[in-house]
């Protein structure tokens, strides 16, 4: 028995049968036969590691079917999918070829990109206000640039009420994890203090009466905020009784 062409599924596969010499016959036959492709529907499909990156990923594929190993892009199957340009899972639809047929289908994961090399900007120091101060940075990573605010990442903030260093956190998220910080400075700014007696920052001359003259503060402004007594002040008076300058103290 000689088969010829018997290895690939597009082959002109024949089996011949030959009659053995010294025998009572002679001759031969050749009979033609089909070799049908195999489904690769039970195959094992991983992928190289990959990360998110400013322009589309091509998924580089491992195709394990068992009894024939490791199969050949191009030649064995081909791959389709969506163009893949954000991070996280992937449908990918590999398709045998050749000597195989069927599909299987895979997932591929894009990983975030880390965030944590990203360069913090446009922070200056800014005035105390007594309430949280939020500033908004620029946040840019090499090979991506400027990156935008609640898609790319998400701000965060410790210590930004009282005067002194407070820090700012960016956090990736969307196609971008981890996190990186940097600090601002909270600075006084009673120098800017506007004390309000009544509606006027003045106060009236008075006449002396021989008891202490503590003229009502009603109203403490800085850079436009206006502060809560005995939360952010407290206001203390001088003997303020005889004639001449009285004092009022803010602290």
């Amino acid at each position: 028995i000689v088969y010829s062409n018997n290895v690939n599924v597009e082959d002109d596969s024949t089996v011949t049968i030959k009659a053995l010499t010294n025998t009572n016959f002679s001759g031969e036959i050749s009979v033609g036969f089909s070799i049908t492709p195999k489904d690769i529907a039970e195959a094992d499909v991983t992928f190289a590691d990959a990360t998110y990156s400013a322009a589309a990923i091509t998924p580089v594929p491992n195709v394990f079917l068992e009894d024939y190993g490791t199969l050949t892009q191009g030649t064995d199957y081909t791959i389709s999918h969506s163009e893949i340009v954000s991070a996280g899972p992937h449908d990918i639809t590999v398709t045998g070829t050749g000597n195989y047929t069927g599909t299987v289908n895979a997932e591929f994961t894009v990983q975030q990109m880390s965030i944590s090399g990203a360069v913090i900007e446009n922070i200056e120091d800014i005035y105390y206000t007594g309430s949280g101060i939020t500033p908004t940075p620029q946040v840019t990573l090499e090979g991506f640039g400027s990156l935008e605010k609640d898609a790319d990442y998400t701000l965060s903030y410790e210590n930004n009420t009282a005067v002194g260093t407070a820090t700012i956190i960016v956090t990736g998220c969307g196609n971008f994890k981890d996190s990186t910080s940097t600090t601002f400075e909270i600075i006084d700014s009673f120098n800017s203090t506007e004390v309000y007696f009544g509606d006027s920052i003045e106060i009236e001359p008075v006449i002396f009466n021989g008891t202490s003259f503590k003229p009502e503060v009603t109203k403490v402004m800085i850079h436009g905020v206006e502060l809560t007594k005995d939360v952010h002040y407290t206001v203390s008076y001088g003997e303020n009784t005889n004639a001449g300058e009285g004092t009022v103290t803010i602290t």
